[in-house]
């Protein structure tokens, strides 16, 4: 099984490591406010973390598989709703730097992994021939799938804060 973090309209995260563990956290973020969220593993046990402050922690193991932001493996349970700047790090950040960097443009350090801006399409325009996400950091593109990527309630755009819904 491949992890997965995901926002269901059931109103609750959920990361699934490798069928066992997983985590459930019921939480209302259905508020057409943008949100934060992080997960930090240190060792054995994986931090969650909205808007910058510690929410729950819980025992965690770790595999090799793909990691799927937004959707179960298969293509099941897609994610409904808008993701924005993606970023994944080969460290432990404390909490202090998850609350400095939530809403910063972090140039490319060392233990910065990948990050995706979301901002290679035409708001609103037809997207359907880009395929992948370009990673700022390295060369770990991120590839797009399961949405018509044209219009306005299929599609990815320029990236920015505004109201999630």
């Amino acid at each position: 099984m491949t992890p997965k973090l995901l926002y269901h309209e059931e109103k609750h995260i959920h990361y699934d490591g490798t069928n066992n563990p997983s985590y459930t956290r019921n939480i209302s973020l259905n508020d057409d406010k943008w949100h934060h969220i992080a997960l930090v593993r240190s060792g054995s046990i994986l931090y969650l973390f909205i808007d910058g402050v510690i929410d729950n922690a819980t025992n965690n193991t770790t595999n090799n598989s793909h990691l799927y932001i937004g959707q179960r493996g298969g293509g099941v349970n897609n994610f409904k709703g808008k993701i924005e700047n993606v970023r994944l790090w080969e460290t432990v950040l404390s909490n202090d730097e998850i609350k400095n960097d939530m809403h910063a443009e972090i140039p490319n350090l060392a233990n910065l992994q990948a990050t995706y801006n979301f901002n290679e399409s035409v708001p609103y325009g037809n997207n359907s021939a880009i395929t992948q996400v370009t990673d700022l950091n390295t060369s770990y593109h991120g590839t797009l799938h399961n949405f018509a990527k044209t219009g306005s309630s299929s599609n990815f755009t320029e990236g920015g804060y505004g109201v999630c819904k």
